[in-house]
């Protein structure tokens, strides 16, 4: 049975990661003053997210893998794409789809969104290219309205009783992105204008700085003293009362002048980034260091370090990885191996973060079925015949628990 949040929360971060891939690819196609074939790739990424549809069919990676291939020589052979575009294309498709399906719900529409508004400033203070703010609109769109559809749904499937039907959600839906599309229509232009204003401000104020740097150095007097040989040159153009050119030598304090300013703007870009970098950096570290205060998580953050415990989730690195590594030869460890992979593909595999009690905790389940694992989780203990039946039937009783689960979304 298809779990239609989880389909959804898929199939809007998928798309949304497509977008931000895609602000790495505008720079490539500056020297062309393009901006690159963006709209045929925004189809490619939505069509290649529907596959999510028919996720809990797939319980191999070769047709994944098939699918990355054929698609990047579509890309070459039928849409002109370059190579380095088509394979860096096929490539991220395939593998953020790996990363959804082995996952689940990833949860990273604020980093995502925060990610691609930073990025997209920073290459319009350098391009100026209008793509750009429409880029970050339709992020914005994107990752809002499927949010509410995901909770909507929640909200419906939870309790069917309320006003709230679900034939509406798209209704409402609906009606929200035409007048968000309308509003952006009318007011692209002057958020285009007042855009340019604050960058056009940005840069006035650097080149103001940088005349009252070049005066405080005393620089102005550079090259005021024209050579011989300019002045013989133009004394036959030389027009009375034109600065220039009883001046030939403010020229090139110009350009010096230019080129400071040129440094100054790259350097306050630089330094605009650093400073967004810094606040991010801050309030990663401020939410880690409250995550770690809590007793009750503590445990779980400081596991994660703990090198007998990397060493044993290494599989949660990559899934191609899992897939060809060795996998756990005592057959207890093997099967909790499969148990994780079977909980992964109906939506309600292990995160990251979490110890086995407190991914048994959100899902519904007791640990102590597990509690044989524990005893070979490293190799060091033995188990009996009848512990090693007793655990296989204990993971059998919970992978029925999960299809029921899933019988009852």
């Amino acid at each position: 049975m298809l779990n239609v949040n989880l389909t959804i929360s898929r199939i809007y971060q998928f798309i949304g990661e497509g977008i931000f891939l895609y602000l790495f690819i505008i720079p490539f196609y500056l020297p062309s003053e393009e901006t690159g074939p963006f709209w045929s790739y925004l189809t490619v990424f939505t069509a290649s997210s529907l596959f999510f549809l028919f996720a809990e069919k797939i319980r191999t990676y070769m047709p994944v893998m098939a699918s990355a291939i054929f698609l990047g020589l579509f890309l070459l052979f039928i849409l002109q794409y370059p190579l380095l575009l088509s394979l860096a294309t096929s490539g991220f498709i395939g593998w953020r789809w790996v990363v959804h399906m082995m996952h689940g719900d990833l949860e990273n529409e604020r980093g995502l969104l925060s990610l691609t508004m930073t990025v997209a400033v920073i290459e319009y203070m350098f391009t100026g290219q209008s793509l750009l703010i429409l880029l970050g609109t339709i992020q914005f769109a994107l990752i809002i309205f499927g949010y509410m559809l995901k909770h909507l749904t929640m909200i419906y499937r939870a309790d069917p009783e309320k006003e709230l039907h679900l034939s509406k959600i798209p209704l409402l839906l609906t009606g929200v992105f035409v007048v968000f599309s309308v509003l952006t229509y009318v007011l692209f232009d002057p958020v285009k204008k007042g855009v340019s204003i604050l960058v056009g401000f940005f840069l006035m104020t650097a080149g103001w700085l940088a005349e009252q740097l070049y005066a405080l150095l005393g620089l102005d007097d550079y090259q005021k003293e024209p050579s011989s040989s300019s002045t013989d040159l133009n004394i036959q153009y030389e027009e009375p009362g034109d600065p220039v050119l009883e001046n030939p030598g403010s020229i090139d304090q110009g350009e010096a002048s230019w080129q400071i300013i040129d440094y100054l703007q790259i350097a306050g870009v630089i330094l605009m980034v650093m400073a967004i970098i810094g606040v991010f950096v801050y309030f990663y570290r401020k939410r880690m260091s409250v995550y770690m205060s809590s007793p009750e998580q503590s445990h779980s953050v400081l596991q994660r370090f703990t090198p007998k415990e990397g060493q044993n989730r290494h599989h949660q690195k990559g899934l191609f990885r899992n897939r060809f590594r060795q996998k756990p030869d005592h057959p207890v460890r093997k099967w909790f191996y499969e148990f994780e992979q079977f909980t992964q593909k109906h939506g309600l595999g292990r995160r990251l973060s979490e110890t086995i009690e407190e991914w048994f905790a959100r899902i519904g389940f007791s640990p102590e079925s597990v509690s044989i694992y524990q005893k070979v989780r490293y190799g060091d203990q033995t188990l009996t015949e009848e512990e090693i039946e007793q655990f296989r039937d204990n993971l059998d009783s919970l992978k029925r628990q999960v299809l029921e689960q899933k019988e009852e979304e």
